[in-house]
């Protein structure tokens, strides 16, 4: 669980999803708290972003077989 980095939060962006940092993550999710489901890619959680938005955030698991490439067309 590193932070993400400025290319990474770029292609992001770009494909109409949002990146957040580590420390992001940890206060949208309630430090990962409220687990959705279990995706292909690893854990989807329920977020809350500051505006009071509901989010489903999506994380890429280091057990998951597939590249960050196939996780972001995803």
């Amino acid at each position: 669980k590193q932070p993400m980095d400025k290319t990474a939060r770029q292609v992001g962006s770009s494909n109409g999803c949002q990146a957040f940092s580590h420390e992001e993550v940890i206060k949208i999710t309630n430090d990962y708290s409220g687990k959705i489901r279990e995706g292909g890619y690893g854990p989807v959680l329920h977020g809350c972003l500051q505006n009071g938005q509901n989010v489903a955030v999506k994380m890429l698991s280091s057990k998951s077989k597939q590249g960050s490439k196939e996780f972001q067309t995803e």
